[in-house]
């Protein structure tokens, strides 16, 4: 008997592309992937055997399989690849872990002898879910619904020997390529995060469930994970939402002037509960005066928020404006004028 090998696997759910960039976090220690649809497949390139002449009995062609996970089993799906010349004397049936031994029953006979005829060449698959059943002359490889439904192995373990038996009453013989169950599990987790996947909400990546607005589908998946207007892509802040251009919050700022008199320094300064909005703000000087007031200096915030300058030689009415700005990542950081104060000469 020849030990399976796994073909491939998929889950049943749509993939859902996640936005970059994104911190896909690992599956928690012992969480192993568990694929929702796994094929086991023998690779056999065996011979049909004829029927001889002088014998009035089909040939038995069996061909198996081994299955080791223990996952309860909804679906099944059975296909082989194989090229036969004599269709009408050829039937196919499938014995799995649940068929009983002495009754051949439940099983699945995917073709019977007489619902073809013609030759057989390609992989031809069996679902109960497909629209018609194998029939005509020289039938083209395809998905047709099996003679007997598959339904009566499903609904147990999918451990152990599953197999094809071919019987062939033709005296031609044939080649059978391969051999392919298709399983899918009640249960199953496909990126391995420890989430069964019917209440995984990013399924198709490891996550830990994350989700900022709420809308049932993880951060790790989501292409708007804060539900405003914007896409990730070009969302500035990503993880907030904001019904600004930007995407980020909008927030108010004040600025400030104070003369110091003593110290011949007047101070401009700019506050904001959000600390991203006040260094590095343009932050302008003026002096009042009739007509256009005359912009003194222009200079950026320390890190404080502040500026410090020395105190103007020309006495008069000053204030301080900040420009409004945006902080990538944090804010839309509004506009502010502070008071007006006067300043005597400096001596």
């Amino acid at each position: 008997m020849e030990a399976p090998r796994i073909l491939s696997w998929t889950t049943t759910l749509a993939l859902v592309a996640a936005p970059a960039p994104l911190m896909v976090l690992a599956a928690p220690a012992g969480a192993a992937v568990q694929p929702c649809t796994v094929s086991y497949v023998s690779a056999t390139g065996r011979t049909i055997a004829a029927r001889p002449a002088d014998q009035p009995n089909h040939t038995w062609n069996p061909v198996d399989l081994n299955v080791v996970d223990p996952r309860l089993v909804t679906d099944i799906d059975v296909s082989f690849d194989l090229t036969h010349p004599d269709a009408t004397n050829l039937s196919a049936h499938v014995l799995g872990p649940k068929t009983d031994p002495a009754k051949l029953w439940p099983s699945i006979q995917t073709i019977n002898a007489g619902m073809a005829s013609g030759t057989l060449d390609g992989a031809y698959t069996f679902d109960d879910e497909a629209g018609a059943k194998i029939s005509g002359a020289n039938p083209v490889p395809g998905r047709f619904r099996p003679a007997t439904p598959a339904a009566g192995l499903e609904g147990s373990t999918g451990t152990g020997k599953w197999s094809l038996w071919l019987l062939n009453d033709s005296t031609s013989g044939g080649i059978l390529r391969s051999f392919t169950v298709t399983l899918t599990y009640a249960t199953c987790d496909s990126d391995g995060d420890g989430v069964e996947e019917s209440a995984d909400n990013c399924p198709t990546l490891a996550n830990d469930q994350a989700d900022i607005d709420g809308d049932s589908v993880g951060d790790a998946c989501d292409v708007n994970d804060d539900g405003d207007a914007l896409p990730d892509a070009t969302d500035g802040c990503p993880a907030t939402a904001s019904g600004t251009g930007s995407g980020c919050p909008a927030a108010t700022r004040s600025a400030a002037v104070t003369h110091l008199a003593k110290k011949k320094r007047v101070v401009l300064a700019t506050r904001s509960l959000v600390a991203a909005c006040r260094p590095g703000a343009e932050m302008t000087f003026w002096r009042k005066r009739r007509g256009k007031d005359l912009r003194v200096v222009v200079a950026s915030t320390n890190s404080s928020g502040k500026i410090r300058l020395r105190s103007p030689k020309k006495a008069g009415r000053y204030y301080a404006t900040v420009a409004a700005s945006y902080v990538p990542g944090a804010a839309e950081c509004g506009s502010a004028r502070s008071k007006t104060i006067r300043i005597r000469h400096r001596r």
